[in-house]
């Protein structure tokens, strides 16, 4: 038996690039009990949302990997909607899973928020050294956050 036959794990953002390659990962390592969250279902940005979805499918694990994301333009035009929904997700995420009794919760920062300026290659320790990339601040600084 796997660490992982055992365990309800949650992941948002389950149909995205990152998302679809963690769900495969997990069935490799022989998780059977997966809740993959679609926006169409719930809105990571309401708790009262946040709450269903943890009353909903009781995870051990969550992997949030939800973010609302659209490139440098997008981010540049919207930008406080990028920075609001996308720590209002993580927040929320995170707070929840602690209440609903989630024993991991692991979710992804952004490439971008690495310093404009850190050394490549980039190492995990330099992401905390400087104000990410500029054009994209708004929603790097929300998934480090």
């Amino acid at each position: 038996m796997s660490y992982w036959s055992n365990k309800r794990v949650l992941v948002t953002g389950g149909t995205g690039f990152i998302g679809t390659h963690v769900i495969e990962d997990l069935q490799k390592l022989n998780c059977k009990d997966i809740v993959v969250v679609r926006r169409q279902n719930y809105d990571l940005t309401k708790e009262d949302q946040v709450v269903k979805l943890m009353e909903d499918s009781k995870p051990d694990i969550v992997v949030h990997l939800a973010g609302l994301v659209g490139g440098i333009l997008a981010n540049k035009e919207r930008s406080a909607e990028f920075f609001y929904q996308n720590i209002m997700m993580g927040t929320l995420m995170l707070h929840n899973a602690w209440r609903y009794g989630a024993k991991k919760v692991v979710s992804a920062a952004a490439g971008c928020g690495y310093p404009e300026n850190a050394p490549v290659p980039l190492k995990e320790e330099s992401f905390w050294d400087g104000f990410p990339q500029t054009h994209s601040a708004p929603y790097s600084l929300a998934k480090r956050m």
